[in-house]
Formats: C-alpha cells, sequence, structure tokens
C-alpha cells in the first residue's frame, strides 16, 4: 500500500482552513447585513409612525375615548380603522420578529391609549368580521401591560 504525499496532506489542510474561515467570514456577514437590515425595518418604522395620515388618525381616536361609538361620524370611524388596522400591522412585524419588542414598548403610551379608546369599536368589529379580526393589536396591548 502506498502512504500518501506529504504535499497532499499539506494542501488537504489548506483547504480544510479555507473553508473554515470562508463560514467564519459568511457568518460575520450574515451578522452585519441583520443588524443593517432592522436598521432599515426601524426608519421605516419611524417614517410610518411619523406619517400625517397615521398620526391625523391617532390623534381623531384619542379625541373619541369615552364618546358612544353610535355617535361617532363615518369621518371619524374611519381614522378610528386605519389607526387600529395601522397599530395591528405594527404589532404583526413585531410578532413576526421582524421588529423587536422594544419598538411597541418605545410607543407603549400611544398603543394602549389607543386600544383603550378603540375598546367598543374592536368589540363590534370582532363580532361582524370575526374574533380574530386585529387580533395582532389587542395580544400585543395585553403583553404590555
Amino acid at each position: 500500500m502506498e502512504s500518501t504525499p506529504c504535499w497532499f496532506l499539506v494542501v488537504q489542510t489548506i483547504t480544510g482552513i479555507a473553508i473554515v474561515l470562508t463560514f467564519i467570514v459568511y457568518f460575520f456577514q450574515l451578522r452585519t447585513m441583520k443588524g443593517a437590515s432592522l436598521s432599515q425595518n426601524l426608519i421605516s418604522l419611524h417614517h410610518f409612525l411619523l406619517d400625517p395620515e397615521f398620526r391625523d388618525a391617532r390623534r381623531v381616536l384619542l379625541g373619541l375615548r369615552g364618546k358612544p361609538l353610535t355617535s361617532w361620524s363615518t369621518d371619524e370611524r374611519q381614522s378610528a380603522e386605519r389607526a387600529c388596522a395601522s397599530w395591528n400591522f405594527v404589532a404583526l412585524l413585531v410578532d413576526k420578529k421582524v421588529l423587536p419588542l422594544d419598538v411597541l414598548e418605545d410607543a407603549k403610551h400611544s398603543f394602549t391609549k389607543c386600544h383603550e379608546a378603540a375598546s367598543d369599536l374592536l368589540a363590534e368589529i370582532r363580532k361582524t368580521r370575526g374574533a380574530e379580526h386585529w387580533h395582532h393589536f389587542s395580544d400585543y396591548v395585553r403583553k404590555l401591560k
């Protein structure tokens, strides 16, 4: 039986080391990309939260606290639904791990106050559209309390 030449063992060792180093580089690239992705998501969320349409919808909804649902105007109801749908979307992104829970913790005041103001609306909508409608919004309010 013939033994393996020494030069061949050296080449295999160098190849193995190169493969391991490649995986290490890829690992750090993926970590960097994940951080960049999170940064981009947070910047997009910042723009979303400060969008005048969403801000106005939240303001209208918060102004409806204590007002009976039956006396809401069509425009008020549309604004309230827009605010609820938007907050539900943010909560969905947190639920799917696109955004960290810290996002909702930082917006806790507006998030929970909007949910409180929309309680009658949410109850009515869930009767007609299904119990799971905008459930992420409610689920995360419970998690934050």
